[in-house]
């Protein structure tokens, strides 16, 4: 019985390190997450910048939905006002592409984006 109390404590930091990790992954997760929905983004103004309006039309309801459904996770909520915040772009997104009228183009929602990123630049009004 004398190795039962080395080995308990040998158990309990390797499950301490373990919750650490977990959390560290689940942090690393949800930026992923935030990268690969800025990804869509440049899709989304690259295909506005093509004029290729339908394909644009689709890829802007993917990103939106896409957004809305960030901003709900729990794990996102320090950027949560700034996602919600690119939701409030969609109708006028949804009009000026309906109107072939990509100038009309807010660039808003990348400026939130990198809000929810964390870019420096962006948080201290640079």
């Amino acid at each position: 019985m004398r190795s039962t109390w080395p080995q308990r404590q040998t158990r309990e930091a390797s499950e301490r390190t373990l919750d650490l990790t977990r959390a560290s992954l689940e942090r690393a997760d949800a930026r992923n997450r935030l990268y690969g929905l800025q990804s869509r983004l440049l899709d989304l103004l690259a295909k506005v910048e093509t004029r290729k309006v339908v394909a644009a039309q689709e890829e802007a309801s993917v990103f939106f939905d896409a957004a809305r459904a960030e901003a709900g996770r729990p794990d996102q909520s320090q950027v949560r006002a700034a996602l919600t915040r690119i939701g409030t772009g969609r109708d006028a997104l949804t009009v000026a592409l309906t109107q072939s009228n990509p100038a009309a183009l807010s660039l808003d929602a990348m400026t939130q984006q990198r809000v929810a990123l964390g870019d420096a630049g962006v948080v201290n009004g640079s």
